[in-house]
């Protein structure tokens, strides 16, 4: 007897028979009852997919990319409107489009997955989805945590929640901790509220403590975990190219593809807690720096393979290095040939007010220039040389930002991952071109400034991209103009 488990849906089992058992099995039903499968969630759904009826408070699904995530969310809030009427359910994702366009209209979302009969009405305009039953629904964004005050359900969901923004708000509360309070009313006596989340697993705070917290039973939080290649409906181009996507990096690819939450890479120079103790939350503005300038890691292939690193670093030029601050702005990392990389260059140089670039000299230093001033003569281009492996340029970046020395600005997510996930000791590793364009900004302003980037040289007596607070940066060239 075979211990494999069995990760087919009903639907799936059905499809292996012979065609000719199917056919008998078909003859068996009538019209309605073949109708009523189209939207039989116990023949369409794989187990790993089926939320247990137990007593549980907080079920966490940690998934691959393509595991069905969003139908394991739509199938449960569309059996718990339709079990009892007047049921309240809030839904919060990551952004108000992915709560709209995903979890309510996607292909899989809240409004297709019911029967025309039961299915309910979604009202745009104030977030809100409505059953023919009384039951009905609240759209909320994790970006906006204010909107969660005040609101109480009885069934919660969130989507992708290792990706929510840990921005609080005005009150110092975040979306999670205002979510979870809401979910506060009991349907009945038997039943306690429940809160049902779905994500790609990431090794943030909220999931570290989220994984802790569900080893003592009594917090009754269970933690579920699917892969991508579970999802059979997935066409085998999409998998072997999401496979292909994270052959550099194994530790990646158990959490994107096999939905597994791992310890930190043994060795990396930067770790979790260093990121979130260097966050630097503010509203609409950024910080104000007497410097800005961009950072670029080529690649200089005309199909690449890589992505070419472009990132934004803010900071101060006070004479004695060891004082300095830099904070990365924005990440503006992409996969292209050098004639669109290149734009996007001098577009962050516009849009930040800049005009200085920072480059490798080594790696296609002379490409990186020429294709830059095709575009834009005035820039001015800085190179810094690589002496050292990548960790040994790395280590004091990563000092300086375990000192306070090194900020994050609000957040960004794909350098971040990189950031954890590069191990310094994996050869065969893909490079880090988000990281190595960081690098090269941050040690361009706190470690060995290029000759003209230096204070002496630089006349800062007005600041190259100061912007006031409250003002952002589209806004800044505007109060600059009336300013003149």
């Amino acid at each position: 007897m075979s211990d494999v488990k069995d990760t087919r849906s009903a639907a799936e089992k059905f499809a292996d028979l012979p065609k000719d058992k199917q056919r008998e099995i078909l003859s068996t039903k009538s019209p309605e009852q073949l109708q009523a499968l189209k939207y039989d969630w116990k023949f369409w759904g794989r187990p790993s997919q089926f939320v247990p009826n137990t007593d549980w408070h907080i079920l966490l699904a940690c998934a691959g990319r393509g595991f069905g995530k969003t139908r394991m969310l739509s199938e449960w809030v569309r059996e718990k409107a339709l079990a009892k009427p007047n049921t309240i359910i809030g839904i919060v994702a990551r952004t108000a489009a992915d709560a709209r366009d995903i979890i309510v209209l996607g292909e899989s979302g809240i409004m297709n997955v019911h029967a025309p009969h039961e299915r309910p009405i979604y009202k745009g305009s104030i977030r809100r989805i409505e059953w023919p039953n009384g039951s009905y629904a609240l759209l909320f964004s994790a970006d906006s945590p204010d909107q969660l005050r005040g609101f109480q359900c009885h069934y919660l969901v969130g989507d992708e929640v290792a990706a929510w923004p840990t921005k609080p708000d005005s009150s110092g509360a975040t979306a999670w901790s205002n979510a979870v309070v809401c979910a506060r009313l009991a349907i009945d006596k038997d039943h306690d509220p429940q809160i049902l989340l779905a994500t790609t697993p990431k090794r943030t705070a909220f999931m570290q403590e989220m994984i802790e917290n569900s080893k003592d039973p009594v917090n009754k939080i269970i933690v579920v975990s699917g892969a991508t290649t579970e999802n059979r409906s997935l066409s085998k181009g999409y998998v072997q190219n999401l496979k292909r996507s994270y052959a550099g990096n194994e530790a990646l690819a158990k959490q994107e593809i096999y939905g597994q939450m791992l310890d930190g890479v043994q060795g990396a120079v930067f770790t979790d807690e260093m990121i979130e103790n260097s966050r630097l939350w503010m509203q609409d503005f950024p910080p104000r720096t007497p410097i800005r300038l961009v950072a670029v890691d080529p690649t200089v292939s005309a199909e690449p393979t890589d992505e070419c690193g472009i990132v934004v670093i803010g900071g101060t030029l006070e004479r004695n290095y060891s004082k300095r601050r830099a904070v990365v702005l924005e990440d503006l990392s992409l996969k292209a040939a050098p004639e669109v990389w290149a734009q996007k260059v001098v577009d962050a140089c516009e849009k930040w007010e800049t005009k200085h670039v920072v480059i490798e000299r080594n790696q296609g230093g002379d490409l990186v220039r020429m294709s830059i001033h095709a575009i834009d003569p005035t820039l001015q281009i800085h190179t810094v040389v690589a002496t050292k492996g990548k960790a040994k340029r790395a280590e004091p970046i990563a000092i300086a930002m375990s000192q306070g020395r090194v900020k994050i600005w609000n957040e960004s997510p794909k350098l971040e991952q990189q950031l954890v996930f590069w191990d310094p000791n994996d050869d065969k590793a893909k490079s880090p071109d988000r990281m190595d364009a960081m690098v090269w900004g941050v040690h361009a302003v706190l470690v060995d400034p290029p000759y003209d980037l230096r204070s002496k040289r630089l006349d800062i007596s007005r600041p190259t991209v100061g912007i006031s607070p409250g003002i952002g940066v589209g806004k800044a060239r505007q109060h600059k103009r009336k300013r003149r």
